[in-house]
């Protein structure tokens, strides 16, 4: 699978557990865009964004937890930015419930600007997730290390993501 979305190493936290989770959620946006761009099925994209949703909470969840734990004296505005984050995906359902145009050349038209909207709202979505917001965690990084141990890993295999994935 190609990658519309890449990691980038300045955009590495801690190391560990939320760089984990931040590699698997872009994987997760990938999937999402390359099966838009190859115009996969609308229910088959909904739930691969239903997935992508419920890893998101699941993740701010976790993060919160260790700001928490960190003293991370901007948790309250972080937490409203992750409630923010979740409302822009909710966008994505809106953008895939437009109605088809009944003639080919508009529903390929539709088609790629659908892709360029979910593109940018993604990207969008990343940057004031893990370049602005996340960033700011670096310092907190030693304090949160103590606690990793205790959360299962939320690739897609762990019980939680499977569970809320249902």
């Amino acid at each position: 699978m190609s990658q519309l979305v890449a990691w980038k190493d300045s955009f590495a936290i801690d190391d560990g557990l939320i760089d984990a989770d931040h590699k698997y959620l872009i994987s997760l946006i990938n999937d999402v865009l390359v099966a838009m761009r190859d115009g996969r099925d609308q229910d088959e994209i909904r739930r691969m964004i239903g997935r992508l949703r419920c890893f998101a909470r699941l993740h701010f969840d976790r993060e919160e937890i260790l700001q928490s734990v960190a003293g991370f004296e901007e948790r309250g505005f972080h937490a409203r930015r992750h409630n923010e984050l979740m409302i822009q995906l909710d966008e994505a359902f809106e953008i895939l419930a437009e109605e088809e145009p009944a003639d080919r050349r508009g529903r390929s038209e539709r088609r790629r600007s659908r892709s360029a909207r979910m593109k940018t709202l993604f990207y969008g979505w990343l940057h004031a997730h893990i370049v602005r917001e996340d960033i700011k965690m670096r310092p907190l990084v030693p304090r949160m290390r103590g606690i990793w141990s205790r959360f299962p890993p939320l690739d897609g295999t762990g019980p939680d993501l499977a569970r809320a994935a249902g």
